[in-house]
């Protein structure tokens, strides 16, 4: 159905439609489809309007993927440093038969959390040089794993 001869509307219009189909469209898919419907009226704009699209599309990929490489970060930074925990004071748990066993469990959650924040904030400044993602996944990672590991010191500790 052509649109030839009606007034051409805001060709994001056009640019938007044809990058929710395909995000990897070239400029002359835009422009077959936006001659078919209004002619030649515009190329010029629509380019400069298809180039900042694309360029903001490509910014939007790129965030997003910083973005899950952070959360990643976090994830498996936590998650070793509570492995670690537990590889370190688990045994002496488990072989522990009095009152008050957890302490040792607790205190190993300290100075587990303590140690990580220091290294991590190092390990996170130097690697920021190269790869901003997963220094911010480091350094958030180190203060939630700080704070995890508080939790858990507190909290075996007063375990029976």
């Amino acid at each position: 159905m052509s649109d030839a001869g009606n007034p051409p509307p805001n060709p994001l219009v056009v640019i938007h439609e044809v990058l929710r189909r395909d995000s990897d469209a070239t400029y002359e898919t835009v422009e077959a489809i936006w001659r078919e419907r209004y002619g030649a009226s515009d190329l010029d704009r629509l380019r400069r309007e298809f180039d900042e699209a694309v360029a903001q599309l490509r910014l939007e990929r790129q965030r997003g993927a910083a973005d899950r490489t952070v959360v990643l970060t976090v994830a498996i930074w936590i998650a070793a440093h509570v492995l670690l925990w537990l590889a370190l004071g688990l045994p002496s748990y488990l072989n522990c038969r009095d009152a008050g066993c957890g302490i040792p469990l607790g205190l190993t959650a300290i100075v587990i959390g303590v140690a990580q924040l220091a290294y991590g904030m190092l390990v996170g400044g130097v690697v920021s040089v190269w790869n901003r993602p997963v220094a911010k996944g480091i350094f958030i990672g180190s203060g939630a794993a700080a704070l995890l590991l508080t939790a858990l010191c507190f909290g075996v500790a007063n375990a029976r």
